[in-house]
């Protein structure tokens, strides 16, 4: 009767002094009788608390959702109410991520997601520690599975939006989007959680599709402008600024384009490296920055497969030149450009920012390019 009619607070407080006094009557005949009846009571009253769902009644919202828990505790519910707590939670954040609409750009996004997911995760992380500071068991645990189910969620959700299956959303857009994850991430590092293991094994799929995809498009690229190439010097003019661009992205590199320059004293300025050199650099600085964005030790021989192939293949192109006198000057200029300058840069690039490791496999290329 005091579970279906009064409130659950009377109920709960009726219960403690119940099992207070039943403590003092052990030697009674009576006791075993009264005692399963309290049990009894007490699971009806856990059963009442534990049920309740966000978004339901009283509990919907706010202060008021911390009010079953509460009395968890005092009935010694611990595990009862760690559940309740997070389960009501997990509902508020997923309430909270749908709310963000898919708006602006990719990045801004993916932005708006990581920032409301993780600050959120971050707060529940400090509020559990707060409510369950007391409790003798250590609540902990719950808090980290809680969390990496979540993270589950996310990454499903994330992976659907920046890794489409069948669709490109543009070099760049998918490395930008996991650097924005993962430093949102960090977050979690104040609460003493370090998650970003498991963000890498989580996306790892997505991002080792993304990387086979952007590696296709790379060699399809090349393979075309091989076939169209006329090896001729390339022509830029200084008003439009793309000379610069392609000197700016060299240097992240440290790679020097001036020795490759030509200035005729007029407005143009030629550059002795063929069309399909030029153009690979810029695709393939794109692949690596992303890759750079999105490196985990799980992709690591896929990516290393790719760059080489990539490589070789460009490098490779070089020596199907016709051997036409009149165009020796470019190829043995784009020849020089790629073995000397772009190739032992790439390597030096990838493993001070990249891998952290040696890269043996692709400085073979540069091997056996001299043997040729």
């Amino acid at each position: 009767a005091v579970v279906s009619t009064q409130s659950t607070g009377n109920a709960v407080r009726k219960l403690r002094d119940a099992k207070q006094d039943i403590a003092k009557l052990e030697q009674s005949n009576h006791a075993p009788e009264i005692k399963a009846r309290i049990d009894s009571r007490l699971r009806q009253l856990t059963d009442m608390l534990t049920e309740v769902n966000m978004g339901s009644g009283m509990y919907a919202h706010g202060k008021a959702s911390k009010k079953p828990v509460k009395q968890l505790l005092l009935l010694e519910k611990v595990t009862q109410a760690t559940s309740l707590f997070l389960r009501n939670k997990s509902t508020s954040l997923k309430m909270s991520i749908r709310r963000i609409k898919m708006e602006g750009t990719m990045t801004l996004y993916i932005t708006k997601l990581s920032q409301t997911f993780f600050s959120t995760v971050a707060a529940v992380g400090t509020e559990f520690k707060a409510v369950f500071s007391n409790t003798e068991t250590g609540c902990m645990p719950s808090y980290v599975a809680w969390v990496e189910s979540e993270l589950e969620w996310f990454a499903d959700m994330f992976s659907r939006q920046v890794f489409p299956q069948g669709s490109v959303i543009g070099h760049g857009v998918a490395g930008e989007c996991v650097a924005i994850a993962l430093k949102h991430a960090d977050q979690l590092s104040q609460n003493g959680l370090d998650i970003s293991f498991l963000m890498h094994r989580l996306l790892q799929p997505g991002i080792a599709e993304t990387l086979k995809r952007n590696h296709i498009q790379i060699m399809e690229a090349s393979q075309l402008r091989a076939k169209e190439e006329h090896w001729k010097k390339c022509q830029f003019s200084r008003q439009t600024g793309d000379i610069k661009k392609l000197d700016d992205l060299l240097k992240t590199y440290n790679v020097d384009l001036s020795k490759y320059c030509v200035s005729t004293g007029d407005d143009n300025i030629y550059v002795t490296l063929c069309h399909s050199v030029i153009s690979f650099v810029r695709s393939f600085h794109s692949y690596l920055q992303d890759a750079k964005k999105m490196y985990n030790i799980r992709v690591k021989k896929q990516l290393i497969d790719s760059i080489t192939s990539c490589l070789q293949f460009q490098s490779f192109q070089l020596k199907l030149a016709p051997p036409d006198p009149e165009i020796r000057t470019v190829v043995t200029s784009s020849d020089m450009f790629m073995n000397k300058e772009f190739i032992p840069a790439v390597i030096t690039f990838l493993e001070l920012q990249v891998t952290g490791q040696p890269v043996p496999q692709i400085r073979k290329i540069l091997d056996t390019n001299d043997m040729l």
